[in-house]
């Protein structure tokens, strides 16, 4: 006899009862991640096979040297928060710049984990949270740092925006993970008579009341706070400050404002939506969103700035040549260091060469092939051309010095082989 729909239990209450499996789902996926690691060493140790005398070392050593250079720039530049209030707007965008990108980071890594089920205790996704627990304290600190000269208490209000976000993320974590509704009473009466015994709050509620309170103090105090001192110091007007600031912070008041909103309607809340599948939608389009729309915005706060000092002076004869300019990718004779200085003690790590050298760096130039529409494999071929080996004419001897021959796609300018040529010669 089939029973009635009715008596059948919510996805909500499947999850909550199926929870304990997290371990063995983490245990597949720990299995499936340690194959996709044995083939692709396999498979990187015969590509290379006769190029690299270890290429399984190789491919490990090339993981943990960009995963430690990650890691120590993301500490370095977090350390650098304390001198923020004695640095220009330029060096302060940096240090932003720099949040923002280990922020997206961060996220993609702990995005690309949660499939693994490794954090996901009583089917909740840590990863989720844990995403939430990294990123979310520095977009709040980013806020501060653009404001940091003219901040009272600067450094007391940066700890403070750091750690409420940090202390709200975290016990709503908590929460999240107890099988229960945040009350079992009414909670209309109780706005209207405000008597606890009329919500009868749970213990969930106990645990979810810091992450509340820290929220409500960041939206009602903290960022009108922020707006109200920029605009009492010049607002856009002033040059030491960024500009469609107050964009900015309007973005983080309304999206931040919807987590705790679906939060208390999805089943990790009150259990209002029991459609497992809908609460994992909502808070992936309001991740996205968020985060999305801020650093978005961020980047153009700091590239209107880097427009408006070359327009100040007078470098730029257009917004977009201004900017190029300010990336410093058209080759223009004036370079950007000569707009404005940076000040003295600038960290390395935000300094201005650090951005050239960014510029430089290897991931960057291969991606520069592919800049433009169709140009990205005209300019492999060329690159290919280039390290093509030179065939020589039998019975022909080649040396160092030796007139150079010049097959299709090489440049015809050079008279002279050097010595890499005259390896790749023979």
């Amino acid at each position: 006899m089939v029973a009635s729909e009715a008596c059948l239990p919510t996805e909500a209450a499947l999850q909550r009862a199926c929870g304990s499996l997290f371990v063995t789902h983490g245990l597949e996926s720990t299995c499936g991640l340690a194959m996709w690691l044995f083939f692709s060493v396999i498979a990187v140790k015969l590509h290379c096979r006769g190029h690299l005398r270890s290429p399984a070392l190789a491919f490990v050593r090339f993981c943990l040297h960009h995963a430690s250079g990650f890691a120590e720039e993301f500490v370095t530049t977090l350390y650098t928060v304390w001198q923020m209030h004695d640095m220009k707007l330029e060096v302060r965008l940096r240090f932003c710049g720099n949040l923002d990108k280990m922020a997206n980071a961060t996220s993609a890594v702990l995005s690309a984990l949660g499939i693994t089920r490794w954090l996901s205790i009583g089917n909740i996704n840590g990863m989720r949270y844990i995403g939430y627990a990294l990123t979310c304290p520095m977009t709040q600190l980013e806020l501060v740092v653009m404001l940091a000269p003219i901040v009272p208490c600067y450094r007391v209000l940066a700890f403070l925006s750091f750690t409420l976000t940090l202390v709200t993320l975290t016990c709503g974590y908590a929460a999240s993970l107890l099988w229960m509704p945040v009350w079992d009473g009414d909670a209309t009466m109780f706005l209207q008579t405000w008597d606890l015994d009329v919500l009868a709050p749970t213990r969930k509620f106990f645990v979810v009341l810091p992450a509340l309170a820290g929220i409500s103090i960041l939206w009602v105090l903290i960022l009108p706070f922020l707006v109200i001192m920029y605009t009492v110091y010049g607002g856009n007007k002033n040059f030491d400050l960024p500009q469609e600031y107050r964009f900015l912070v309007s973005l983080v008041w309304i999206t931040w404002l919807c987590f705790p909103i679906w939060w208390l309607l999805s089943w990790e809340g009150n259990g209002v939506i029991e459609d497992t599948k809908v609460n994992e939608i909502g808070f992936t389009v309001l991740n996205m969103t968020a985060k999305g729309l801020f650093t978005l915005q961020s980047f153009r706060v700091g590239e209107l700035n880097d427009v408006r000092v070359a327009a100040r002076r007078g470098y730029a004869t257009s917004p977009q040549k201004g900017k190029d300019e300010a990336h410093g990718i058209l080759g223009y004779k004036a370079h950007p260091s000569s707009w404005s200085c940076e000040g003295i003690g600038v960290p390395d790590v935000i300094s201005r060469a650090s951005s050239r050298k960014l510029s430089a760096s290897r991931f960057v130039k291969i991606l520069r092939m592919y800049d433009e529409d169709n140009e990205g494999e005209a300019a492999v071929d060329r690159e290919h051309s280039l390290e093509a080996p030179i065939r020589r004419p039998l019975g022909q001897v080649l040396r160092v010095g030796d007139n150079l021959p010049t097959p299709k796609g090489r440049n015809r300018n050079r008279k002279w082989i050097s010595k890499e040529e005259t390896r790749n010669y023979y």
